[in-house]
């Protein structure tokens, strides 16, 4: 039984960019994003090298082949999927994580309220 539950950021309207991402994958590759996320469930903070990576605070990355998922790791053993790319180069764009800071910060601020 996972330890942490996986919720995935959703926008105003409840769309969730990370969720028509993998949509759009082929069918080998969105199993393996979905390992990832199974073996993230299960172990949280302590996934480490090659699988995930603790960046900053709260935001995780999990490293599935060419993918990278930006996830931040809450209170109450909640995980929060925040957005998702292929990856290009070897350093994780600065954009790229800028954007998943900022729908953790949304999220925040709308506990908040």
């Amino acid at each position: 039984m996972p330890d942490w539950s996986i919720s995935f950021w959703g926008d105003d309207r409840g769309q969730s960019p990370v969720v028509r991402y993998l949509d759009q994958l082929a069918a080998r590759e969105r199993a393996k994003v979905a390992r990832y996320l199974e073996l993230l469930a299960e172990f949280g903070p302590r996934l480490s090298m090659p699988h995930a990576r603790h960046i900053a605070g709260k935001l995780w990355e999990l490293r599935p082949d060419a993918h990278r998922v930006f996830c931040a790791l809450l209170s109450g053993h909640n995980c929060l999927v925040l957005h998702i790319y292929r990856k290009k180069g070897q350093k994780a764009p600065q954009r790229e994580i800028d954007r998943a800071l900022s729908r953790l910060a949304d999220r925040l601020a709308h506990e908040e309220d």
